[in-house]
């Protein structure tokens, strides 16, 4: 019976954690992506624009839990601004 009871309480913890929401973190910039980007720049007369994201995504799932970007943003605008940061 003792063994019963122990093999309950492992199910119930394994299935009932992990399962917290997640909220993502703030794009770092990378410092090898900006030093490259810089370069290319220097040696280029083009010029480069982010355009618009388009989608209202705020959350998805991932094995039972739910992943948002921070600060109440759409993984859209999440992504557009990383691109901006990496090419300021």
């Amino acid at each position: 019976m003792i063994v019963f009871s122990r093999l309950i309480c492992a199910v119930a913890i394994f299935a009932l954690t992990g399962c917290a929401p997640a909220i993502t973190q703030r794009y770092g910039v990378s410092s090898k992506n900006m030093l490259l980007l810089r370069d290319i720049a220097s040696n280029s007369q083009t010029k480069v624009s982010v355009g618009k994201f388009e989608g209202d995504s705020t959350s998805v799932g991932c094995r039972g839990a739910s992943m948002s970007p921070p600060e109440n943003m759409t993984f859209a605008s999440y992504l557009r601004n990383a691109l901006i940061e990496e090419l300021w």
